[in-house]
C-alpha cells in the first residue's frame, strides 16, 4: 500500500500542560508546559513522523509513531530550554507512513505558533494627563511543583530599567544592556494563564512642547523560576509609548519617492523632479535624524528621468547607507564595481535605529517612531516610503515637506533656511540639495554629536513589598522631564549587514568646520570586502535651466498609456485598497504611471508603482490599526498587500507571503531546486594574502532564502592550470543580506606545493539552496602580491623576479 499525497494532514500547534516527574510526594506530580502537534487521524495509516521546529531550526523529530502513541511526540522543555528562550516561533511538521514503514507521504507543516508573552499592540499613544491600558497575550502556560498546589502557582513579570537610566551612568565595557528589575508588573496564574495581562500607563510630560524626546518604552523581564525554567530569561518585545501634548491626525500622512522619481510630501503635495545628486529627503528639527536620497540616471534610454540610487539614514554618528550601482555621471561620489548594492551600517550606539530586513525590503525605525521603508530591485531603489510619527508634526523639513498640525498642503514647499513658501518645484528641490557639510555619500561624512541620548523607559508608579499582590501594582508612569545621558560607546546590533564599528579618530579632523569631532569607520574583518571605490574632491556643477520635456516613443501616446495604466492597476491592485485605505486615490498613481511610460517608452516601472501603493496601504493599515482599537482596516486589506500576490504559491498573511513547501522568496517566486544566480566575487575573484587572511569570501548575488549552502574545492595553480588537491567540502553560508552571503574557506592541512608550481592557489565555489542543485562555479584565486601577479579570468599566476628565494 502506498501513501497517497492526496491525504491531507492539517497539523496545529497547541500549548498545554502535562504531568511531569514528582518533585515532592506530598504535592503530587509536577505540571510541565508542553506543545502538542494536533491533527486528525487518517484511515489505513499505520504511523506518523512528527518533526518540531523552533525559529525554523529543527529541534527534535519522532519517527514511526502510531496515532495511539502520539502523546509521546510532545515538545517538552527538556528539548529546547537549554538553547532557546521565549518568545519563540514554534511549528510542527507531520507525514504519514504505511504499515511497512517504507512508503511515506509528504510533510505537512503547521502554521507558526508564536509562543510567549505577546503585546497586543507594539505602539500606544497617550496624551499628557491621561492613561492607556497595555495588554499582553499569554500563549504558553507556566509550570507548577505539584498538582495539589496548582491553584496557587504563578509566575511574576517585573518592569525593568536599564542601568544608564536607573543609575544615570554608562557601562561601556559590556556589549549588552543591563536591566534592573523593580517590583511592579503582573503575575500569570496557572489556572488562568490564557487570560490577557494588563499594565496601566500614565502619560506625564514636563509641559514643554518642544521636549527632545517624547518616545518611551516598556521593558518587561521574567522572574527566574524553580520549576520548568520555560519562562526564565524570556525575551519579551518592548512596547513603544508616545506621550504627546495634543492629538494629531496622522492618517494618510506619508512621504514617498518612487520610480523616476515621483515625490509625495507627507501632507499630500505631489511633484516630479529630474535632478541628480544627493538631497535631504527628511530632516528632524528635534533630533539628529535625517534621511538623504541619491538621485541618479535611470539609464541611457530614460535620459530625461532620474531614479533613487541611494538612501542614507542617520542618527547622530550612526549611519545606515545603501547605494546601488546605477549611473550618476559627474555627480558620483561612490562607485560600485558590482551589480549588487553597497549596504553598510555604521553602528555607534545601540539605540540609534532599529533595522528590519525582509528579503530585499528594509524598514528602519528611528527613536521618534518615524519609520522608513524601502526596497532594492534591478539596480535601483524603486520606492522609499517615510511614515512620520506624531513627534514630527511641525518639526520636519526637506523634500518630504513641512508637516503641519492641520494637514494643509499650502506650506509643504518651504525653502531651506527660510520661511518662504514657493510654488516653483525646481527652486524648492534645489534648495534641499545636500551641501558639502552634510553629504553622507562620501568617504568620511560629517557626523557630529548633536543631541546624545538613549531610549528612556517607563517606570513604576509604586512598588510592591514582599507580601503584596503584584497584580495590584501594575501601574506605570512615562515621565519625560529628565534628559538622557550620553552612552554612545555601548555597541549593540542584530543586523548582519556589511557593518563597521565606530571608533574615534586619532586626530580631530577639521577640514569642514572647527569644533566638530569626526570618526573613522574601519572594517573589523579584512576579509569582509566588496567592490566599492570612493572618489573625493569632485566639484559638481548643476544647471538650473528648465529640463526639456520627454517625447512619446515606441508607439505610445497619452491615450494608450492611460488605458494601459488604468487596466493594469485595476488588475494588480485590489479595489478594497482604494475603498478602505484613507487618503489613497488611484488617480494620482495613474498620472504618475502615464509619466513613467512616456519617459521609458515601456511599462518597466509598473510593478514599482504597484509596490508603492502596497507599501503606503500596508503602513497605513498597520499604523491605523495600532492607534485605533475600533479599526478593521488591517483585517480588510492585509491579505491583498503581498508582492505579486505570492504568485499563487503561498498564502498572504499580514502583508507577507507564507510560501508553500519548496518555494522561497518574498513573493514565493523561486523553488529551492533553482540555485542562487547573478553571482560574483569581490575584487574580480582575487584575494591578496598580503592584505587579507583569505579565510572567507563575500559573494554577491540575489538570495531568496537565508538557508544557503557553500561548496568549495581547493586547487593550486601550476602552469596556468588548476590541480585539485582535495575533495569538495560543503558548509552553511552566512546570510548577510538579500544581496550578499559569506562562505568560509578551508585550506587542507596536508597541502604540499611542488617546487615547480607557481605559488598560487584557490577555490572553485558554488552555491545551493537544497544542497543538491548547485549553480555556476566561481573561481577565487589566492596569491601573495609581493611574489606574484595573478588573474582569475583567464586563470594564471606569474612569479615576480624579485620574489624571495
Amino acid at each position: 500500500m502506498t501513501v497517497s499525497s492526496q491525504l491531507m494532514i492539517i497539523p496545529v500547534v497547541e500549548a498545554d500542560v502535562t504531568t511531569g516527574p514528582t518533585i515532592n510526594s506530598m504535592l503530587g506530580p509536577s505540571l510541565e508546559p508542553v506543545f502538542r502537534c494536533q491533527f486528525v487521524e487518517l484511515p489505513d495509516i499505520f504511523s506518523y513522523d512528527v518533526v518540531w521546529f523552533i525559529n525554523d531550526d529543527l529541534v527534535v523529530d519522532f519517527k514511526n509513531i502510531t496515532y495511539a502513541n502520539i502523546q509521546t511526540t510532545l515538545l517538552k522543555p527538556s528539548h529546547w530550554t537549554s538553547i532557546y528562550r521565549l518568545n519563540i516561533l514554534v511549528r510542527c511538521s507531520v507525514r504519514a507512513r504505511n504499515e511497512y514503514f517504507i512508503q511515506t507521504g509528504p510533510f505537512h507543516k503547521s502554521e507558526i505558533y508564536t509562543a510567549g508573552l505577546i503585546p497586543q499592540k507594539f505602539e500606544y499613544n497617550v496624551q499628557e494627563g491621561k492613561t492607556v491600558t497595555v495588554r499582553y497575550n499569554v500563549t504558553v502556560p507556566i509550570g507548577c511543583f505539584g498538582t495539589v498546589i496548582s491553584s496557587t502557582c504563578h509566575h511574576n513579570f517585573f518592569l525593568s530599567l536599564p542601568e544608564y537610566q536607573d543609575r544615570n551612568q554608562c557601562n561601556a565595557s559590556t556589549s549588552y544592556l543591563n536591566f534592573n528589575q523593580y517590583y511592579c508588573g503582573f503575575a500569570i496564574n496557572f489556572d488562568s494563564w490564557k487570560q490577557p495581562v494588563e499594565l496601566v500607563v500614565h502619560g506625564r510630560t514636563s509641559g514643554l512642547y518642544d521636549h527632545t524626546d517624547r518616545t518611551m518604552f516598556i521593558h518587561i523581564e521574567s522572574a527566574k523560576s524553580m520549576t520548568s525554567g520555560i519562562w526564565d530569561y524570556a525575551s519579551i518585545p518592548e512596547v513603544k509609548i508616545v506621550v504627546s501634548d495634543g492629538e494629531y491626525n496622522m492618517t494618510g500622512r506619508q512621504c514617498h519617492s518612487y520610480n523616476d522619481p515621483h515625490i509625495r510630501t507627507a501632507d499630500g503635495t505631489q511633484f516630479d523632479t529630474t535632478e541628480q545628486g544627493e538631497f535631504v529627503l527628511y530632516r528632524s528639527k528635534r533630533g539628529p535624524y535625517a534621511v538623504h536620497v541619491f538621485f541618479g540616471s535611470c539609464g541611457t534610454d530614460t535620459a530625461l528621468a532620474s531614479c533613487n540610487c541611494g538612501i542614507a539614514i542617520k542618527n547622530n554618528q550612526s549611519l545606515f547607507l545603501v547605494r546601488t550601482a546605477c549611473d550618476t555621471g559627474s555627480t558620483a561620489k561612490i562607485n560600485i564595481g558590482s551589480s549588487s548594492p553597497y549596504i553598510e551600517r555604521r553602528n555607534c550606539d545601540q539605540s540609534s535605529m532599529i533595522i528590519e530586513e525582509y528579503g530585499n525590503f528594509y524598514q528602519v525605525t528611528l527613536p521618534t517612531g518615524t519609520e522608513i521603508e524601502f526596497y532594492i530591485s534591478d539596480g535601483f531603489i524603486p520606492v522609499i516610503n517615510i511614515k512620520p510619527s506624531v513627534l514630527d508634526v511641525e518639526n520636519t523639513d526637506g523634500l518630504c515637506g513641512f508637516i503641519s498640525s492641520d494637514g494643509n498642503t499650502y506650506d509643504d514647499l518651504i525653502q531651506r533656511d527660510s520661511r518662504l513658501i514657493t510654488t516653483d518645484v525646481q527652486v524648492f528641490v534645489n534648495s534641499w540639495r545636500a551641501s558639502s557639510e552634510e553629504e553622507l555619500f562620501v568617504i568620511e561624512p560629517n557626523l557630529p554629536i548633536i543631541y546624545p541620548f538613549l531610549k528612556q523607559y517607563c517606570s513604576c508608579t509604586a512598588e510592591a513589598s514582599a507580601v503584596d499582590n503584584l497584580d495590584d501594582f501594575n501601574s506605570l508612569q512615562c515621565f519625560l522631564s529628565e534628559s538622557m545621558v550620553p552612552c554612545l560607546e555601548i555597541q549593540h546590533s542584530h543586523f548582519k549587514s556589511f557593518e563597521n564599528t565606530c571608533e574615534p579618530s586619532n586626530t580631530i579632523r577639521k577640514k569642514r568646520s572647527s569644533g566638530n569631532q569626526y570618526v573613522k569607520f574601519p572594517v573589523s574583518d579584512p576579509d569582509d570586502v566588496m567592490d566599492i571605490y570612493w572618489t573625493s574632491n569632485i566639484t559638481d556643477a548643476f544647471d538650473l535651466q528648465i529640463v526639456p520635456q520627454s517625447m512619446w516613443k515606441n508607439g505610445w501616446n497619452w491615450k494608450k498609456a492611460r488605458t494601459e495604466c488604468e487596466q493594469q492597476l485595476k488588475i494588480r491592485i485590489s479595489p478594497d485598497i482604494f475603498t478602505f485605505v484613507p487618503m489613497l486615490t488611484i488617480k494620482d498613481y495613474i498620472e504618475s504611471c502615464i509619466t513613467d511610460i512616456k519617459s521609458a517608452g515601456d511599462t518597466r516601472f509598473m510593478k514599482d508603482t504597484v509596490t508603492a501603493i502596497q507599501l503606503f496601504s500596508k503602513k497605513e493599515a498597520y499604523r491605523y490599526n495600532s492607534m485605533n482599537d475600533l479599526s478593521m482596516l488591517f483585517q480588510r486589506v492585509h491579505t491583498v498587500l503581498c508582492v505579486d500576490n505570492c504568485n499563487g504559491k503561498g498564502k498572504c498573511i499580514s502583508g507577507k507571503c507564507l510560501c508553500n513547501d519548496g518555494y522561497i522568496g518574498i513573493s514565493c517566486s523561486s523553488h529551492i531546486s533553482i540555485p542562487p544566480h547573478v553571482l560574483s566575487l569581490p575584487e574580480d575573484g582575487l584575494c591578496d594574502s598580503v592584505h587579507r587572511p583569505c579565510k572567507k569570501t563575500n559573494i554577491h548575488g540575489e538570495f531568496y532564502s537565508k538557508e544557503v549552502i557553500c561548496k568549495s574545492e581547493y586547487f593550486i595553480i601550476n602552469s596556468g592550470r588548476k590541480e585539485y588537491k582535495a575533495s569538495n567540502s560543503t558548509s552553511k553560508a552566512l546570510y548577510r543580506n538579500f544581496f550578499m552571503v559569506s562562505c568560509d574557506l578551508v585550506v587542507p592541512t596536508n597541502e604540499v606545493l611542488s617546487e615547480n608550481a607557481t605559488h598560487g592557489k584557490g577555490f572553485d565555489i558554488s552555491l545551493s539552496y537544497d544542497g543538491i542543485h548547485f549553480g555556476r562555479t566561481l573561481i577565487l584565486v589566492i596569491f601573495d602580491s609581493e611574489c606574484m601577479s595573478c588573474s582569475s579570468r583567464p586563470i594564471y599566476c606569474q612569479k615576480k623576479r624579485k620574489c624571495g628565494k
